[in-house]
């Protein structure tokens, strides 16, 4: 928190030391409405991403990619403040001017499909969480990733387990090929490959993902971090479930 208090110090001096006319004052707004946002101080936030907002509008040379750089910064402080509509929102603002100026496969557009992805599935609307995969299937960007970890919870949450298991394997697919071995992200859609496993009975599979995601954990946690021991009691009751039917 000190960190935060001292980033939030920072940017308010330099506010206070620029012009409204100064080139970089909306940068300045933004990254305070960030440090704001960590600190969970949400209307704070939002009236400084606000002013960012408006001075970029303002100014005749703005770059529309900046604006939608904003706006994504305005839907993630509705996303934490758990207003799932207002985030809708922002968020779409954002991906009309990332995917006008940037394309379909840029990484951006890819980001904010994940988001809005995550907003539907706030609002429960699982219908539209499931037509983003269509939007989603050419690339094969690691960003993508995660947008099929997000649809793959849908599908959980929805006991479509066997849907669940070929969206958890296209992210895992995409983060064997564009991720390090002992990337987090890799043993966490082991951990929810395992889990679907176990969830169909299949206690064999589920076990051998479960150890996967176990020697990725061993290699970059502490002994006594949550996620270790939290994939831990995963074997220890897969183990005992084998046991029962052995």
């Amino acid at each position: 928190m000190a960190k935060f208090n001292a980033a939030e110090n920072h940017f308010k001096c330099l506010v206070k030391t620029f012009s409204s006319v100064h080139p970089d004052i909306f940068h300045c707004y933004q990254g305070l409405g960030k440090v704001l946002c960590e600190k969970c101080d949400f209307e704070e936030s939002l009236r400084c991403f606000q002013m960012a907002l408006e001075i970029l509008y303002q100014k005749p040379k703005s770059k529309q990619i900046q604006i939608a750089y904003v706006h994504n910064n305005i839907g993630e402080v509705y996303h934490k403040k758990g207003d799932a509509d207002q985030a809708l929102v922002s968020y779409e603002q954002a991906l009309t001017i990332f995917r006008t100026h940037l394309g379909e496969r840029n990484e951006n557009v890819a980001w904010c499909f994940n988001n809005i992805g995550i907003a539907y599935f706030m609002m429960k609307d699982y219908p539209k969480a499931f037509e983003l995969k269509s939007e989603l299937l050419p690339p094969k960007h690691p960003c993508f990733g995660n947008t099929y970890v997000n649809l793959a919870n849908v599908y959980y949450d929805c006991h479509d387990y066997d849907r669940a298991l070929g969206n958890y394997e296209e992210a895992y697919e995409i983060f064997q090929t564009s991720l390090t071995p002992q990337h987090p992200s890799i043993a966490r859609v082991q951990k929810n490959i395992g889990g679907v496993y176990e969830m169909k009975g299949d206690l064999s599979k589920a076990n051998e993902f479960y150890h996967k995601a176990l020697n990725v954990r061993e290699r970059v946690l502490h002994s006594t971090h949550p996620d270790l021991l939290e994939i831990k009691q995963d074997i220890q009751r897969i183990s005992l479930k084998i046991l029962a039917v052995s």
